[in-house]
């Protein structure tokens, strides 16, 4: 398991509080790229807590992050703020995508203020969006 973990290419954390979702989001991220390393949690303080023992201090492995704003946009603010104050190294290396079913002005504005908040995709997470946003190819 660690050797996946240190030779795949893609990494990626779902956060959100539905475990169906997560499980949505997986199978989409597994169409999308098969040797992800793809982690899971309904906790973002258990997102927080397993992207510091994981990622502190290796630079090899980028990280990409979906966070569920549905239902529980001041938790994602609140991971976001709590994220801003981790080390630049996993800052640097990390990309959070917000999932969201319905998309804000405020939200987008707000977002905008985090340059590792690369942006919005709709929730449920679906493979075509994967592979247009993450992966750049059309389908």
């Amino acid at each position: 398991k660690t050797e996946k973990f240190m030779k795949s290419p893609y990494h990626f954390i779902v956060i959100d509080t539905d475990q169906v979702n997560c499980s949505v989001s997986c199978k989409a991220i597994m169409q999308a790229a098969r040797s992800a390393v793809i982690q899971t949690f309904t906790q973002t303080s258990d997102g927080i807590t397993y992207i510091k023992e994981k990622y502190s201090g290796q630079e090899k492995n980028k990280l990409i992050l979906f966070l569920n704003m549905d239902g529980t946009e001041t938790m994602a603010w609140d991971f976001i703020g709590d994220f801003e104050k981790e080390d630049d190294k996993i800052k640097n290396n990390t990309t959070i995508y917000l999932l969201s079913a319905d998309i804000t002005a405020q939200a987008r504005w707000q977002a905008g203020q985090f340059s590792f908040v690369k942006g919005f995709l709709p929730r449920p997470l679906l493979h075509e969006d994967l592979m247009r946003e993450i992966f750049d190819k059309k389908k």
